[in-house]
């Protein structure tokens, strides 16, 4: 069960005012939440709808019980920013990144797993004169 309060947290999560007020915001759908399990970033609340849930248990089984709450349908089609849901919202923590004082313009490159992507970046890297990828 889900309080009032997440319901507002998670509505307010779609004004880009609130997300960064509040430094959370929505993932929704398997596989941004998959890819999110595979980084450090920190879970606040994840919800998801009874069917969801018994067809993805190894997903579920992967998040914290505590921060995991089972919603409607009804309740998730409210809370979600999409026309569609998926049958999972997640919020996470905004990362905070500082930005170093190197003087330069420099890439860096996290999991790329294409190397057609990989191609065009180094490409635009160089169009634009950044000399340093890393």
């Amino acid at each position: 069960m889900i309080s009032q309060n997440q319901k507002k947290l998670i509505r307010s999560l779609h004004k880009k005012k609130f997300r960064e007020q509040h430094n959370l915001f929505i993932i929704e759908g398997i596989r941004s939440l998959q890819e999110a399990l595979n980084t450090k970033s920190q879970i606040k609340l994840v919800v998801s709808t009874e069917e969801f849930s018994k067809n993805n248990l190894s997903l579920i089984n992967q998040l914290d019980s505590s921060q995991n709450k089972t919603i409607t349908k009804t309740e998730l089609n409210y809370l979600s920013p999409s026309k569609s849901p998926s049958g999972i919202l997640a919020i996470y923590k905004t990362p905070q990144y500082t930005k170093p004082n190197w003087g330069e313009n420099i890439i860096f490159l996290d999991q790329v797993s294409d190397p057609g992507n990989m191609g065009t970046i180094l490409r635009s890297a160089c169009w634009f004169g950044i000399s340093q990828v890393a």
